[in-house]
């Protein structure tokens, strides 16, 4: 079931790349803004309580977005998974300082269910690792180690930094 599912948003995606695989800080305008007039009149419009409503409820965005992108409805419902049970982790506490309530959330989630369906021995790789918080947490949770990959030298320097500061 969840291979085709995945094909299947596999196929959506692609036949959408158009609106999500551009390059957002090396343009100044949508790049779709002569092809698809309507959404970029739309969007060009939003009050940034719209905005926030719409991140808020992923159903009124979908609803909203499916007037100008048709393939929105399937890829929102074939996205909604049954939410996975881990028990929950035991955290020092201080090691959520730095991190909004709910990327705090989604990293404790996916540590606890990374946890419950590793390899009891092993390690751990953090690919585009940013500041490091999640290998953190899959650290201290765990035990095992974690190598953390990161290019962009701004995150780097500021995890060498906290690192250094707290040491």
């Amino acid at each position: 079931m969840h291979s085709q599912q995945f094909l299947n948003i596999d196929r959506l995606l692609s036949q959408t790349v158009f609106f999500w695989q551009f390059s957002a800080f090396h343009s100044s305008d949508y790049p779709w803004r002569t092809t698809h007039e309507n959404l970029s009149h739309w969007l060009d419009g939003l009050t940034l309580a719209e905005v926030q409503e719409l991140k808020r409820v992923p159903e009124k965005l979908t609803q909203a977005l499916s007037a100008f992108i048709p393939e929105v409805n399937d890829l929102y419902t074939l996205s909604q998974l049954e939410q996975l049970q881990a028990a929950p982790l035991v955290i020092p506490k201080g090691l959520d300082s730095g991190i909004n309530g709910r990327k705090w959330q989604q990293i404790t989630s996916l540590s606890a269910l990374g946890i419950q369906y590793s390899q009891p021995k092993g390690q751990w790789l953090e690919w585009c690792g940013g500041k490091g918080y999640l290998g953190r947490v899959l650290n201290v949770a765990s035990g095992k180690p974690v190598t953390t990959l990161e290019w962009q030298d701004a995150l780097c320097i500021v995890v060498k930094n906290t690192l250094i500061n707290t040491n």
